[in-house]
This record gives C-alpha cells, structure tokens and sequence, in this order.
C-alpha cells in the first residue's frame, strides 16, 4: 500500500514495465522542447482555407526549419478564391523551408498488409512531401509504436514523422520493429502556440521544426503511456524519438524467460541468505535482531521490497 510501491501494482495491472517506465519519467517537472514546436489551429476548421494560407505564410516569414501539416485538403470547394489561397501558400515557400503534408492510407488488405488506398490534399500533385499520420495499435490499447513506413499495393509510403526526419538528416529512418518505431516518450513538453500569437512567439517558430494542426480535436485523441494526448502530440514525440535514433529494443522470448528464471533464483538466493542469519546472529547482538530479522523475512511489505527490486 506504499505509494512508492505502486508500479509493481500498475504491472500486473497492464502487463508492460515501459508504461510504467514512462508513467514515472514523466510524473515530475517536464522540460520544454528545444527544437519543435506546435501552432493549434483547432478554432479554423478545414473550410476556411483562406484564414489557414494567411497563417501558413504567417510561418513560412518566421523561417522555420521545416513545416508538417497534419490536415488534409481532400477536395477543392466552391470557393475556388479561398482554395487558390490555399495552394498557393504551400507551392510558394522558399526551396530552404521544406513542407511535409500529412496523407491518410485506407482500405487495408490483412492477408498482404497493404492498403488499397491513399488520401492527399488536393494540390500536392507531387510537388510537395508527403507523409501518412496511420496508427496501427488498436484504439483501446496505448499507443507505444508508430509507422515508419506502411505499403500501398505499388508503392511505400513513409510517415510524416520519419519523412521529416529524413529530410533534415538526409538518412532513412530505421524501425525498431517489422515497420514501426517504438516511440520513446520522454520527459519532455512541447509549446503550443495558437494561431493569432505568432508574432509574439517568434522564438518559438525560428529556426524550429513547426507542426500545424489542431492541438484540441477531440476526435483525435489517443491512449499513450502518459494519458490521453493530441495526434499532432504523438507526432511529435515520435519525431524526437527518431531524430534522437534511440531505439527501445523488444527483448526475445528466450531473453525474457532467462531472466525471469535467474531474477527467482536471486530472489531465493537472497531469502535463504536472510534465513541464515536469522540463525547465525552472533549472540551478542541479543534476541532483538534475530526477533526483528524474523519478523521483517515474513512480513508482506519484504515480499514487495523485494519483487519491487528484482522488478
């Protein structure tokens, strides 16, 4: 029932010792992201393309170091004024200011793992960088790993996560697993800057990785490790994780077992030693550490202490 003891509880609850890992990195004061920002422009729906060109040219003049759009402009509007606006604010920045727009894959196929089907934004035509924002995890469980690339029946199509980082690194990003990247959640925050205060943020954009979306729709939300965050957030972590090229590596089955087997051995190791020197005591110490070993190898909260260790 002690609160540092806690997690041992959290572990047999969910079955995976990197939640709680991340859980207790992150329970103190977080440190605030140097190099990647995000701009919320979750008061703007996708309709008013017009306000959104004047924000992305609001961005492109901060010159940050590279822009991903997690929207996607399916089809162009009636308002051909506000859609020209639009295309023209993505197709006009300067070649040293890449852009990654965000697109969406569907129609998956189980028995080949591909999907039938990519969705773009209406202008990209290939004259801008793409990146599919797919999670695969199940939308109940947390979500601990991202793409780093997916298959199209013809074609492989890299996350904007990794897409961004190929493009600033100039090297393919790795997965960690079959095609995903375990996302690496550290004790880290990023700033969040609405829309209509970027001239009072200018730091914040400058020279900065910069994603755009909407920091507070609640129809993309996800169950990470740390609670439930914002798509545009778990883009974001995932890009600190690859840039950091960290990997958290998945441990076999027969590592797992091995060290299951040794860490009970140990721990048997460790009660038989406790029970010698309950025996081997010297006598002049007195009966009170013998009464005191006795009853402490006994007791539930060393069962804890123990397990907590080994753990």
């Amino acid at each position: 029932r002690l609160e540092f003891l806690d997690p041992v509880e959290k572990v047999v609850e969910e079955l995976s010792m990197m939640e709680v890992y991340f859980h207790i990195n992150n329970s103190g004061e977080k440190e605030m992201s140097q190099e990647i920002s995000i701009v919320d422009i979750t008061d703007l729906s996708e309709r008013q393309r017009d306000s959104i060109a004047i924000v992305v040219n609001q961005i492109i003049e901060l010159k940050p170091s590279i822009l991903g759009v997690d929207v996607i402009f399916e089809r162009p509007l009636s308002d051909t004024e506000a859609d020209d606006k639009l295309a023209n604010a993505f197709l006009s920045t300067p070649d040293d200011i890449p852009i990654v727009m965000a697109e969406k894959l569907s129609l998956p196929n189980s028995e080949t793992r591909t999907f039938g089907m990519v969705t773009h934004s209406f202008f990209v035509d290939g004259l801008l960088e793409e990146g599919g924002v797919n999670v695969i995890e199940k939308p109940t469980t947390n979500l601990k790993h991202y793409p780093v690339y997916l298959m199209t029946e013809t074609d492989t199509v890299y996350s904007l996560p990794a897409k961004i980082v190929e493009i600033l690194s100039g090297e393919k990003v790795v997965p960690d697993r079959d095609c995903e990247h375990t996302i690496n959640y550290e004790s880290v925050d990023f700033p969040v800057i609405n829309y209509r205060e970027l001239q009072e943020n200018k730091q914040l954009i400058t020279g900065r990785k910069v994603l755009l979306g909407a920091f507070y729709e609640e129809r993309d939300k996800h169950l990470t490790p740390l609670g439930e965050l914002p798509g545009i957030k778990v883009l974001a972590y995932t890009i600190h994780s690859m840039q950091q090229n960290k990997h958290i590596w998945q441990g076999s089955l027969f590592w797992i077992i091995l060290m299951a087997v040794l860490a009970g051995y140990f721990m048997n190791a460790f009660e038989f030693l406790m029970s010698w020197l309950i025996v081997k005591v010297p006598k002049s110490r007195g009966k009170d550490i013998s009464l005191f070993l006795k009853f402490f190898t006994e007791s539930e909260i060393y069962d804890k202490i123990v397990a907590f260790i080994f753990m």
